[in-house]
């Protein structure tokens, strides 16, 4: 893979993780041209790892935290 396709598949992968805004592109663009110097290996063992949790979470309701306990010896 050349270095500008690299590019612009970190730039496409920027812009999915930020909900897709519009009008952000030179930004993307200039994000994924500083993260190139990450190992390709890195950069999808990352991402691999991103998607795992995600899979993992998707669909599940956020645990809330127990409801204290009343205390049971007045002062």
């Amino acid at each position: 893979m050349d270095s500008e396709q690299g590019q612009r598949e970190r730039a496409y992968k920027i812009w999915e993780e930020e909900g897709r805004p519009s009008g952000k592109h030179e930004e993307h663009w200039a994000q994924a041209s500083q993260g190139s110097n990450m190992p390709t290996r890195q950069a999808e063992e990352v991402t691999e790892a991103n998607e795992a949790a995600n899979a993992r979470f998707k669909g599940k309701k956020p645990q809330m935290a127990p409801e204290p306990l009343a205390n049971s010896n007045p002062d």
